[in-house]
């Protein structure tokens, strides 16, 4: 994403270089391939198709800052996806412990039917009440009815 604010200051120049009359075409197509290879990096920056609205960004100067934001912008959905992943990969986690413990209290087959239920919960609340049955129900029978 470093690279991003480096390619704002290129636009910036580039624009610059660009905003003669003669070079109306080159300026469209330039602005078509960068917002093309914004794309690609996963950057949503259609405004940068729109000319009129290009070009008074670029001549308030705020072409580099829309970049930067951005770019935070991304970063901070990456961050969030992260965190997401992690906390998918923990319920995940959680999800093999009890079935593991409920194969060993009773037996294969509540073990794999009840990871069919557990494949819905999201909730860590849940998933710990689910961890008390397997405590406190005398048969498989009971837990799966309770989850």
């Amino acid at each position: 994403m470093d690279g991003l604010v480096e390619a704002g200051k290129v636009l910036d120049v580039a624009l610059e270089q660009l905003e003669t009359p003669q070079l109306e075409g080159l300026r469209q197509h330039f602005l078509l391939w960068f917002y093309l290879v914004l794309d690609r990096q996963g950057v949503d920056c259609t405004e940068l198709l729109d000319e009129g609205r290009m070009r008074s960004m670029a001549k308030a100067g705020k072409v580099r800052s829309f970049l930067d934001a951005r770019v935070q912008e991304d970063n901070f959905k990456l961050k969030a996806e992260g965190r997401e992943e992690r906390r998918e990969e923990r319920r995940e986690r959680e999800r093999e412990l009890l079935q593991r413990q409920a194969k060993r209290r009773f037996g294969a087959e509540t073990a794999d039917r009840l990871a069919a239920c557990l494949a819905e919960i999201r909730e860590h609340d849940r998933m710990l009440a689910v961890a008390d049955w397997l405590v406190d129900c005398a048969s498989g029978a009971e837990l799966l009815d309770r989850v």
